[in-house]
C-alpha cells in the first residue's frame, strides 16, 4: 500500500464528484489520506468473514463481488469496472463481517476508503455526508433492482444482464454469466442458443 501519485488522486476525485461536488478545501485535506494498493487477477480485496471496514474505489481493473453458499455454490452479484467503487455495506456501515467476496477479474488497482476515515469526514463536511447518502442509495437501489430480477423469466433476467453490462470494458465469462443468473454454464449455453446469440 502507498499514497495515491498526482494522476490517481486526480482520477480519485473525478470518480467521487461523479456522486458528489467536493469543495478544494476538503478534497486538500482528505487526498493526503488516502492509499493505493495493486491486486493481481485472481487476487481477493475482500474476503467473507473479514472485517476490513472500508471500501475500493477502483482506478484500473475488474471486480467480481460474490458470495458463497451453504453448499459452497458461488453467486455472483455484480461486476464493476473502472470508476466503479466496491464494498461490503455490512461491514463499511455495520462494522461487521462481510458475507460477499470481493475479487480480481483482471489486475486492479483501487483507492482504500478506511470507515474510520470516512467518518472523520462526515463531522467534517456536508459533502462527505452527501456523498456517502447518495452511495447507500445507490446501493440499496441496485440490491432492490437485483432481487426483483428473481421474478423474471431467465430469458428476461439474461436481456436484462447484457443490457446492464453492454459497456463492461471486459469479458466476462460465461461460466460468471451463469453463476450470476444462479444457473449451470450449460443451461446457459442452451438459452444463447434458443436466443439464437451463439
Amino acid at each position: 500500500m502507498r499514497p495515491l501519485s498526482d494522476s490517481e488522486q486526480k482520477r480519485t476525485r473525478e470518480i467521487l464528484e461523479r456522486i458528489s461536488a467536493i469543495p478544494d478545501s476538503e478534497w486538500q485535506h482528505a487526498k493526503e489520506m488516502l492509499i493505493t494498493n495493486d491486486y493481481p487477477a485472481g487476487s481477493f480485496l475482500l474476503r467473507a468473514g473479514e472485517n476490513p471496514m472500508q471500501s475500493f474505489v477502483l482506478l484500473e481493473g475488474a471486480v467480481r463481488v460474490y458470495y458463497v453458499s451453504r453448499g459452497g455454490r458461488e453467486y455472483n452479484r455484480a461486476f464493476l469496472a473502472e470508476g466503479g467503487i466496491a464494498a461490503s455495506m455490512r461491514s463499511v456501515i455495520a462494522a461487521e463481517p462481510s458475507h460477499l467476496f470481493i475479487q480480481a477479474m483482471v489486475p486492479v488497482k483501487a483507492v482504500l476508503l478506511r470507515r474510520k476515515f470516512v467518518m472523520q469526514l462526515y463531522a467534517r463536511h456536508e459533502c462527505w455526508n452527501r456523498l456517502g447518502r447518495i452511495s447507500a442509495e445507490a446501493a440499496l437501489i441496485a440490491l432492490e433492482s437485483r432481487e426483483a430480477l428473481t421474478f423474471e423469466s431467465l430469458a428476461e433476467r439474461y436481456r436484462k444482464f447484457l443490457q446492464d453490462y453492454a459497456a463492461f470494458p471486459y469479458k466476462i465469462p460465461n461460466y460468471q454469466i451463469a453463476s450470476y443468473l444462479g444457473i449451470t454454464d450449460v443451461a446457459l449455453s442452451r438459452l444463447r442458443k434458443r436466443m439464437n446469440l451463439i
